[in-house]
């Protein structure tokens, strides 16, 4: 999907972008130029940002005790 439309850029590479190490909205626009232009974009920025900065919850696994 598209996310920033003036310059073009989808989803996939911000949040390739984020995985390479931008770990804000100025990182991401300096590296690939999203969000400086209209700015429409930015909460969409925002989101994804928190969504690939997120900590992954740990899987537990709780082993019932045997009869």
């Amino acid at each position: 999907m598209i996310v920033c439309h003036c310059q073009g850029i989808n989803d996939r590479e911000l949040r390739r972008r984020v995985r390479e190490g931008a770990d804000s909205p100025s990182e991401l626009a300096r590296r690939c130029g999203a969000g400086v232009g209209c700015g429409g974009c930015r909460p969409l920025i925002d989101q994804i940002l928190d969504e690939e900065c997120r900590e992954p919850i740990p899987l537990r696994l709780e082993l019932a005790a045997a009869p």
